[in-house]
């Protein structure tokens, strides 16, 4: 697992009683204070099963070894009807070293969750940028989101998230924009037929900035389960590796997805389909498991069922299995090399 150092246990702070925790008065500000007031080193305890209204983001940045220890309690917004939504996500990360989240409930302000709506998929339940390393996140639920459940760019490394609840993102559940050594296990991600995805790898940096911002390496997604959010919708195990400039330098190397099953839905995803170059290295696709539907829901899978891997080196596609369909194509491999495969 990525290196997640520990919190000094002799440092805890417990956010006020007198500040609102029934939701009904915005505090932003307080929360923040509270933050910024505690040292270094310290677990900041939010009261049990309280609920939060954050209207604006809370900020982490120049910090380390902080744990957010949620004990149950909400943070959420008020409806926003502003355009791209900057600075509404819940948590925004900087320039911080060995950051934990644990036992909270983030709920964005999305009207209709799981829902895309393009010009305001800024607001992520945590937002992570400008050098970020070290981050725990687990026994959290993370729903609701105009946005992404987590983001990362402008390179964040060593990153666990575990045992979480994703529900009803707009955009993506986990997206990697610019980082190395993200683990993602034993999550249940929640989807409606009109969630974008579970998983996105798509550095974003045009060529003419600095490139190795946009390197993306050792990523695993493991043992992580793929459910419908209501009886009779599709739950697709949609993953996609694209890069939105051709021609880029970044390296895209050591992506690992294996022991997932997708309940109600196919595996359905897009790996490296944006182009050449650049082109991706060292993808492990193993035993994961799609039961149920084959409903096609994504207008640029309709090519095929499972996944479509495009000028990779070196890919291993073994064990995987789908129930529907005995013809089900598992994957589609174009312009790669090195393909080990069982089908």
């Amino acid at each position: 697992m990525p290196v997640v150092m520990g919190t000094d246990a002799r440092k805890h702070v417990w956010v006020s009683e007198s500040i609102d925790h029934t939701g009904a008065t915005d505090v932003t500000s307080a929360l923040q204070a509270a933050i910024t007031g505690a040292s270094n080193g310290s677990a900041i305890h939010l009261q049990p099963d309280g609920i939060y209204r954050c209207d604006h983001s809370l900020n982490v940045s120049g910090r380390s070894n902080l744990t957010f220890e949620g004990h149950g309690a909400e943070i959420r917004g008020y409806a926003h009807t502003g355009s791209y939504l900057a600075g509404h996500s819940k948590f925004r990360v900087s320039e911080s070293t060995n950051i934990k989240f644990h036992d909270l409930i983030l709920t964005g302000t999305s009207p209709t969750p799981g829902t895309a709506i393009f010009g305001q998929e800024i607001e992520a339940g945590i937002e992570m940028f400008d050098d970020v390393f070290g981050v725990e996140i687990w026994g959290c639920t993370i729903k609701d989101l105009y946005g992404d459940g987590l983001r990362g760019y402008y390179v964040v490394d060593d990153l666990w998230a575990h045992d979480n609840v994703f529900s009803r993102c707009g955009r993506a559940h986990i997206v990697l924009e610019g980082g190395h050594r993200w683990l993602v296990e034993n999550n249940t991600f929640y989807l409606p037929n009109n969630s974008v995805g579970v998983v996105d790898i798509e550095p974003f940096i045009p060529p003419t900035e600095d490139q190795q911002w946009n390197d993306c390496t050792y990523f695993t997604f493991r043992n992580n389960a793929i459910r419908q959010y209501a009886v009779g919708q599709v739950a697709n195990f949609y993953f996609a590796a694209n890069c939105m400039y051709l021609g880029s330098t970044w390296t895209m190397d050591h992506f690992t997805f294996t022991g997932n099953t997708a309940y109600n839905g196919s595996l359905r995803s897009i790996l490296g389909v944006g182009g050449d170059p650049p082109r991706y290295t060292n993808m492990v696709i193993t035993n994961n498991v799609a039961l149920g539907a084959a409903q096609a829901w994504n207008p640029q899978s309709t090519a095929c069922g499972g996944f479509q891997i495009a000028h990779c080196d070196g890919v291993l596609v073994t064990g995987n299995s789908v129930t529907f369909s005995p013809s089900h194509v598992l994957a589609t491999f174009t312009e790669c090399t090195g393909v080990t495969k069982d089908f």
